[in-house]
């Protein structure tokens, strides 16, 4: 199959530039943040500042406006990077801009416009007043502004050192091939190993390592649905039934996020195919929309009978099935109909503003303290500590509780850790891990690599973990990513010296 072809026979006039196109813009072109959108960060800071330091009636009312203009800034480039090249929508520096922008943009005013009862809600965990905000605001503001900065020197020192013009071996397997043996593979982990062990139907042990080839399915859903819209098959059909069966699972396994992703990859398939301001317009509505019509019942069900909610085992299916329709019973509808409790879910103010007076208290974080056995694998060292612990810990720190998990988000979690220096090293971090697996996906895209795809999805779903913590959401991911690399690499290259009777690869 003539892909090149097929992808700009499909490509309508006035469509963004697809990589398979001629033309190709340098990473450092594609990823670069504009000078808009690092100038409108540079305001929302002055706002911020001045709201933080002279309070009153002003940080009232920068609490407002600094969040509505990150969020008017950030929309811009991420819309840049996907006008540039489309590509950019699997790196993790559009991802981390997706992140700022729901949690970190529209999460930071969620307490300015919800009801009371909201409200309460919120500050159940920690109560926190608009000169708090304020100083948040100013905290998100100068770590936006530090990771610009460092990701347009980063980029800048990979064009020069010429990084960027490197490109990997092409899979020597096709994207129809491919993505059937990642959707099978995935499936068979998932509907035999995860499924049975979250439901409790039966237990088997298994390393992380394979819950993460699990996530095989995910690719499988994009690539099959990106070959079968190319060439206009039935198997699309195929793909939405499998997308619909993975959402209801997430769905009763009572997690958006497992919920979710199916549809985004689904939604990435048909973007990549066709990309266009309007498409992309609608299924980011129509994402938002399913997020927050699933997001009530959802998380009302992990608190039912404060049973799931403090239980980290298996619990059976018709526990979890009376969790979710206990939302829809009359007398559970009246109580939930004034929470708003998908906005709360979008909401860090009050964990970034409890961790951010920790700090300030003299009680500053130690969420790094694992950071430098992340990697090591168990079966090496038997007694490794759970590396999500940390959020029991800060949910203990904020509530008084253990049986739940929160977290202040990554740049909440900056500050908490060394304080002003902190939100410094973080983005210095975060923009060079996001900049580098960037420039590190475009490559495998443009070169073909299907094979390393599972990289690009590890990448993906870090850049969208800004509001998790750095050594789980973050290092975690970032060691299996360079473990599977070679690996793939290596298996890649085995693929290559099979020869069919031809004489010929044996997939190209």
């Amino acid at each position: 199959m003539n892909r090149n072809a097929s992808v700009s026979r499909h490509t309508a006039p006035g469509s963004m530039r697809n990589p398979a196109q001629g033309d190709r813009l340098a990473p450092r072109q594609i990823l670069t943040p504009s000078g808009i959108e690092i100038g409108i960060t540079a305001v929302a800071t002055i706002f911020a500042a001045f709201g933080h330091i002279y309070g009153g009636e002003l940080v009232m009312f920068t609490n407002y406006i600094v969040p509505t203009i990150l969020i008017s800034g950030l929309l811009f480039g991420g819309l840049q990077l996907v006008l540039r090249d489309i590509s950019s929508i699997w790196s993790p520096l559009f991802w981390n801009r997706v992140v700022l922008v729901a949690y970190f943009g529209v999460g930071s005013i969620v307490p300015l416009f919800v009801n009371n009862e909201t409200q309460n809600l919120l500050e159940a965990f920690y109560q926190f007043f608009p000169e708090d905000v304020g100083k948040y605001n100013l905290v998100v503001c100068i770590f936006i502004f530090f990771y610009f900065g460092f990701t347009s020197i980063i980029l800048r020192i990979i064009e020069i050192t010429k990084v960027s013009d490197r490109s990997f071996e092409k899979s020597r397997i096709s994207e129809l091939y491919i993505g059937l043996i990642l959707l099978i593979i995935g499936m068979i982990i998932y509907y035999f190993i995860i499924i049975p062990n979250a439901f409790s139907i039966y237990k088997v042990e298994v390393s992380n390592f394979v819950i993460e080839i699990g996530q095989g399915i995910y690719i499988g859903i994009f690539f099959l649905s990106l070959w079968s819209l190319k060439n206009k098959s039935n198997l699309i059909y195929f793909i939405y039934f499998i997308v619909f069966v993975q959402f209801s699972l997430g769905i009763l396994e009572l997690n958006k996020s497992t919920s979710m992703f199916p549809l985004i990859m689904l939604a990435l398939g048909h973007i990549y195919y066709r990309p266009d301001v309007r498409r992309i317009t609608l299924w980011f509505m129509a994402l938002i929309s399913v997020f927050m019509i699933i997001a009530p019942p959802v998380s009302h069900g992990r608190a039912y009978g404060d049973f799931i909610a403090t239980n980290d085992g298996p619990i059976s299916f018709d526990v979890r099935a009376n969790a979710l329709l206990s939302y829809f019973d009359p007398e559970a509808e009246l109580e939930q109909s004034e929470l708003q409790v998908g906005w709360v879910r979008l909401s860090y103010v009050n964990a970034a503003t409890f961790a951010i007076s920790q700090y300030d208290s003299g009680n500053p974080g130690d969420s790094l303290r694992n950071v430098f056995i992340v990697w090591i694998p168990r079966f090496i060292y038997p007694d490794k500590p759970a590396i999500t612990d940390i959020a029991k810990d800060f949910n203990l720190a904020a509530t008084g509780t253990d049986t739940s998990q929160s977290t202040p988000g990554i740049i909440g979690e900056s500050y908490w850790v060394m304080g002003w220096f902190g939100v410094f090293l973080f983005s210095a971090i975060m923009a060079a891990i996001s900049t580098l697996w960037s420039v590190y996906t475009i490559s495998v895209l443009r070169s073909g690599a299907w094979h390393l795809f599972f990289v690009v999805l590890l990448g993906m779903r870090a850049g969208s973990r800004m509001d998790g913590m750095f050594v789980s959401d973050v290092m975690g991911p970032l060691g299996y990513a360079l473990l599977g690399h070679f690996v793939l690499q290596f298996l890649n290259r085995l693929l290559a010296e099979r020869r069919n009777p031809a004489g010929k690869p044996l997939a190209a």
